[in-house]
């Protein structure tokens, strides 16, 4: 009879350390307790991290370029001839002369940036077009040899627009829009009040040489 009581004693000790043995570890649910502890399952932890990082990455990618830009209109030589005094700014405009958006972009210590250091700039205008604006020595050499210069006397970004003659009279704005090498943006809007943004007027243009 004792040892028939022993035997079970042992059959049910057994079979309860094979069920401890067995149970998953991994898998267990956490418990309120061990979440206010800071006790968290590996798979769990792993889980919480992806997230956490891919959040990160998110907000960055949404971050805007740290740039600050500034920049002005004015008139541009055209293949035909001057139409104009070139290169003073100004906002009204006649089919056929060329608008020059000068741009300048800085970083948060207010160095100028080249086109070593920016992916690119593109100026937008309302209507849709958009134009190129590239980084290069000014005056150009051609007026550096009139003026008698023999380097330049500035470096910044421009971008050229040559009004067609069938384009509609008004105003129009625009927006100058840089991407740094993170691909990151900030985009500049000049000043909204319509009498400075750019216009095209009516009448011929006089070309001099």
């Amino acid at each position: 009879m004792g040892a028939r009581k022993s035997g079970a004693r042992k059959s049910g000790a057994s079979n309860l350390a094979g069920a401890k043995s067995a149970a998953p570890q991994s898998s267990a649910p956490i418990s309120a307790l061990e979440a206010r502890r800071g006790v968290w399952p590996m798979a769990s932890r792993t889980i919480l991290a992806s997230v956490v990082v891919a959040g990160l990455a998110n907000v960055a990618s949404a971050q805007e370029a740290p740039l600050f830009i500034e920049g002005d209109i004015v008139r541009g030589n055209t293949p035909a001839g001057l139409t104009g005094p070139v290169c003073v700014m100004t906002n009204q405009f006649k089919r056929k002369e060329k608008i020059v958006f000068r741009i300048r972009v800085r970083d948060v210590g207010g160095a100028p940036l080249d086109g070593s250091a920016l992916k690119g700039i593109v100026v937008e205008l309302s209507d849709g077009q958009t134009f190129a604006a590239e980084y290069r020595a000014r005056p150009p050499l051609s007026v550096r040899k009139a003026l008698g210069l023999s380097e330049p006397t500035d470096y910044f970004w421009s971008a050229v627009w040559l009004i067609p003659d069938d384009y509609p009279t008004g105003s129009l704005s625009y927006n100058v829009v840089a991407t740094d090498l993170q691909g990151r943006t900030r985009t500049w809007t000049p000043f909204k009040d319509p009498r400075s943004l750019p216009m095209v007027v009516a009448g011929d243009v006089e070309y001099t040489r």
